[in-house]
């Protein structure tokens, strides 16, 4: 079983929707509690994103939050939908461990009920403005 974030040295990346206000206030969220500034944030519209996808990592078609593992490393490891809610959690601890308990749920009903709020984001949360991300958030933003 993989160890929290606190006891790798490797490279973390959460993609996100950077349109997308309940995005980025998770974002913000995940940022309070990577006291040790394990995790990279980037935007699924960003240069990064693009990078990833034109070498195969994820698809165009994904509606998801993408966590990466290693990025760029040789474990590489993606998760996405409620897979990587699931990863952050375990890898973030704390409070966050207790995601976990997802898992007492089958995969599928996971992901729809994932797929049902990624659906609504913008009906139920908005879209967010333009530079909305705090300063402490810029340094661990990728392009």
């Amino acid at each position: 079983m993989m160890g929290n974030l606190f006891d790798m040295e490797m490279d973390t990346v959460l993609f996100v929707d950077g349109d997308c206000l309940l995005c980025v206030g998770v974002v913000s969220y995940l940022n309070f509690f990577d006291r040790r500034d394990l995790l990279k944030f980037g935007s699924l519209q960003g240069e990064t994103a693009a990078n990833a996808r034109e070498r195969g990592l994820f698809d165009d078609s994904l509606d998801s939050v993408i966590y990466v593992r290693d990025f760029e490393g040789p474990s590489e490891e993606v998760f996405t939908k409620s897979g990587s809610v699931i990863a952050l959690g375990e890898d973030l601890g704390g409070v966050l461990h207790l995601l976990r308990l997802l898992k007492l749920f089958p995969r599928s009903f996971r992901d729809k009920l994932y797929d049902l709020i990624a659906q609504n984001r913008f009906r139920w949360f908005a879209r967010r403005q333009p530079c909305t991300l705090s300063d402490n958030l810029k340094t661990k933003r990728l392009p």
